[in-house]
């Protein structure tokens, strides 16, 4: 029983369409002509997706998974069904144009993600990567083979073992493009677990490139029984990667530099990449290899990032990932049939063999891990994530599919075994893993915790050059001298656009600035970057400062944020406000992602963390001036009670040592009838106390009380200091907040994050351009990881 006999070589014929219809107006049918037949498949296979994923993403289910699910309700089992759809809206000449279309989308995605990808990131791989890529390929393979001798006695022709074959050599790679997908829907790619998957699938697929291009020339050599053509068909895998290596990446580069710094690349030039794209994939399909081989290679050859990484970002990821994925991935499910499932021996023994292949990766993946000492959890989800298939897998099936290697049977086992998996496996991994679970601190580190005397770590995170001023010029109200010493690191967040996988690494800058505080010019051919000029900035201080850059998207940025600041063992996390002072003197927002990445950094910090509200108009001071001068001369702090005021109050108490500051702290106390005595009310006192007997008797320090009937007291006081002073300095949460010197400012509040007070000073209806630094305790400590 020739089980996988296929239907390659079957012709059919069409009667002739015309490409566009005369209207319902003439009479004629706009489904009949085949430009609107297929502006009607793509709208309606996006729609029907759409509206699935809609429902499923609540659930944890991936975008790949509705996917599948859209083709198999517009497929057979669904609208299909029925017969004038089937023929009126995806008949058969229709669905072969639709395909086409598909694959063009496939080969573009299989580019912009080579493009994405550095390489660099394999330069040192690390022994844990080496072993996990290596023993998860072998144990998927040896298991796959074993299970093939072992059943080849019992089941005799029940299946083909040219499909075994296949797939333990095909399916024993995780491949990047899916995982990198994958991992980004997920919010998970900046995650430790993320970090290391996508380094060892990179590393895997890098090896698989040049195995595969032997293992098909020597298919070739076999079936054709001539060695000749398989020699043939591998010098021109070598042809192909020489041309891109000595040809299109040299010629690509070059119109890299020919870009102004900033912009992206010209017309021109991009469409002279992406004829290079199609060349090579062209190339590779008149080989024997995949198409979109051909374009991956080429575009991990070239340099990813901006600006040609952020152009094809700009320009084609969302025609390619909104519209031709999801029509690729509705029309591989629309090709199964699970009719044709009569051999009930051959389907069982194929799904074996494909549990098998993922039960050895699942082995190969957690062996390694656990001999390195991985949490068993984190093994556990690395394992599943490496199990991950997608696109790339489908990609190879549709290609046996259409060459007869695989039949309607196999097909549909194959895709049904990649949509079970999916619907297990993201769920699973998104209920397992929690990123925020590596950096909860099990020890309170908090300014309030920090001893006199000893080393203050502070971390600031900048998003670009404008946030460089305050940040450095708070930062010089620390005194870094004598006996209460600090140590600065700066993060410079960048928006992931251009590449595949996040980055997170420490800045070594390239040019420092001179005595003035002026970066030199261009030298020998290096420019400095936006990262170099925030370096430089900090390092006018006094304080010891190391410079990390994290590349990550917007949505999981702050888990690279709270996990740099958990290894470093910050007391204090600084983060920029997501509103700038404008021209006009009002406060507009800079990007509204910024307000989202603090929110979640206060959820998950693992040690105290203060937003900063810069209410300066642009271009008062320049990044250079404000480090290279002391502008912060006088502080003052509003103390109303609770954890978040005691944390403000010992961030002022450590400016104070500085002799350069003034420092006032207020005291807002309500009548002597509204008090009330409890926990936090015995705390504040302490605190207050402490600071008093520690900084007051220096005659720049100023304690008092100030009893306030009501919010407009309180509000009063404030507005007449804020002309005396360049910081406030506020906690968010108040031990007050319902007592009558608080009531009713909380209905106007208009950033929550900033608490009641903070809010009203960062608010354009405050009439003083004073910086405020809003601070909010650690709260959140691991009971469990301590024991």
């Amino acid at each position: 029983m020739d089980a996988l006999a296929g239907s390659f070589g079957k012709a059919s014929c069409f009667a002739k369409r015309p490409t566009t219809s005369s209207g319902l107006w003439f009479g004629d049918n706009p489904l009949r002509a085949s430009l609107p037949l297929l502006l009607f498949q793509m709208s309606l296979v996006v729609a029907c997706f759409r509206g699935v994923h809609l429902f499923l993403r609540h659930v944890g289910q991936s975008e790949t998974f509705s996917q599948i699910l859209a083709g198999l309700l517009l497929g057979p089992y669904g609208a299909g069904s029925l017969r004038a759809f089937q023929e009126v809206v995806f008949p058969l000449q229709g669905r072969e144009q639709l395909n086409t279309v598909a694959f063009v989308g496939y080969n573009l995605f299989m580019f912009t993600v080579g493009v994405k990808t550095d390489l660099g990131v394999l330069r040192r791989p690390g022994r844990k990567v080496i072993a996990v890529g290596l023993v998860s390929s072998a144990a998927s393979v040896a298991l796959v083979l074993l299970a093939d001798r072992g059943f080849r006695h019992m089941a005799g022709d029940a299946y083909s073992r040219d499909y075994v074959y296949r797939i333990a050599s095909s399916w024993c790679v995780t491949s990047f493009p899916v995982l990198s997908l994958t991992l980004a829907e997920m919010n998970l790619l900046n995650s430790k677990l993320g970090h290391l998957v996508l380094s060892t699938t990179l590393m895997s697929d890098m090896v698989l490139l040049p195995v595969g291009a032997i293992v098909r020339s020597a298919r070739v050599s076999s079936e054709m029984k001539d060695p000749l053509r398989g020699m043939a068909m591998f010098l021109s895998f070598v042809a192909l990667v020489a041309f891109i290596w000595l040809v299109a990446r040299p010629v690509t580069v070059w119109m890299i530099r020919k870009t102004p710094e900033g912009k992206p690349l010209g017309e021109g030039h991009f469409m002279a990449v992406l004829m290079l794209a199609f060349a090579c994939a062209v190339f590779s399909e008149v080989m024997g290899h995949h198409a979109g081989a051909g374009m991956f290679m080429l575009g991990l050859a070239l340099p990813s990032g901006p600006p040609l990484g952020s152009t094809l970002a700009r320009r084609v990821d969302g025609l390619v990932g909104d519209l031709f994925i999801p029509v690729f991935m509705v029309m591989a499910a629309f090709r199964v049939d699970f009719t044709r499932l009569r051999d009930v021996a051959m389907s069982a023994h194929l799904q074996l063999f494909l549990l098998v292949s993922g039960v050895g990766k699942m082995v190969g993946v957690m062996a390694p891990c656990l001999w390195w000492r991985t949490p068993l959890r984190d093994s556990f989800c690395m394992a599943l994530m490496m199990n991950i298939k997608g696109i790339y897998e489908i990609n190879v099936l549709n290609s046996w599919h259409d060459r007869g290697v695989v039949d309607d049977q196999a097909y549909a086992v194959t895709l049904g075994y990649i949509f079970v998996s999916l619907g297990v496996i993201t769920p699973l991994v998104k209920a397992l893993y929690k990123p925020h679970r590596r950096y909860a601190a099990h020890k309170r580190r908090t300014m309030q915790q920090t001893q006199t005397g000893t080393e203050l770590s502070v971390m600031v995170c900048v998003h670009g050059e404008e946030d460089v001023p305050p940040a450095a010029t708070f930062l010089l109200a620390f005194s870094s001298l004598g006996h209460n010493p600090l140590a600065v690191y700066v993060l410079h967040l960048v928006q992931l656009v251009g590449r595949a996988a996040p980055l997170l690494r420490q800045h070594h800058v390239k040019q420092r600035c001179s005595a003035s505080g002026e970066l030199p010019s261009k030298a020998g051919g290096n420019t400095t970057t936006p990262t170099d000029r925030i370096a430089n900035a900090f390092r006018q201080g006094r304080a010891p400062v190391q410079t990390f850059v994290s590349v990550a998207p917007y949505a999981s940025m702050h888990d690279d944020i709270c996990a740099l600041a958990f290894d470093k063992r910050a007391s204090l996390l600084v983060l920029p406000f997501h509103r700038k002072m404008g021209i006009d003197g009002r406060m507009a927002v800079a990007n509204s992602a910024f307000q989202g990445i603090n929110n979640a950094v206060l959820d998950y910090a693992p040690c105290s963390v203060g937003i900063l509200v810069d209410k300066r108009l642009p271009g008062s001071a320049s990044v250079y001036a404000a480090a290279s001068g002391n502008a912060l001369r006088s502080v003052a702090m509003c103390f109303l009670g609770g954890p978040d005021d005691r944390e403000a109050l010992a961030c002022v108490a450590r400016m104070a040592g500085n002799p350069d500051v003034a420092v006032a702290v207020v005291q807002f106390q309500p009548r002597p009838e509204w008090k009330e005595e409890g926990r936090e009310t015995r705390l504040d006192k302490e605190a207050v106390t402490q600071f008093r007997s520690n900084c007051v008797e220096e005659p720049r320090v100023v304690y008092r009380e100030e009893v306030v009937h009501d919010a407009e007291g309180m509000v009063g006081v404030i507005r007449e200091m804020s002309s005396e002073f360049d910081l406030f300095v506020v906690g968010r949460r108040h031990g007050a907040d319902q007592s009558p010197v608080t009531a009713g400012l909380a209905m106007w509040s208009e950033y929550p994050e900033l608490g009641i007070v903070g809010d009203m000073l960062a608010s354009t209806d405050f009439p003083a351009n004073i910086s405020t630094l809003l601070v909010v305790q650690q709260q959140r400590v691991d009971r469990a990881k301590g024991r």
